[in-house]
């Protein structure tokens, strides 16, 4: 298999396993660190849920165009 076949089958399997779809949510992951911090305040797990829908809502809200 020669160099050129190679990256053909590389291309064509990050295209069918989506793995070009990872970048963009380590990058959302990583600017929710950023932002909110890399844990929630709440300890149970409906508060922690409330809270991580309240990040989404802020973040979505700031990016609105």
């Amino acid at each position: 298999m020669d160099k050129e076949e190679r990256e053909e089958n590389r291309r064509l399997w990050k295209s069918k396993v989506g793995y070009n779809r990872r970048w963009l949510i380590e990058i959302i992951i990583s600017a929710f660190k950023r932002i909110f911090g890399d844990h929630t305040h709440s300890h149970n797990w409906e508060n922690m849920v409330q809270e991580i829908k309240l990040w989404v809502a802020l973040y979505n809200r700031w990016h609105e165009e």
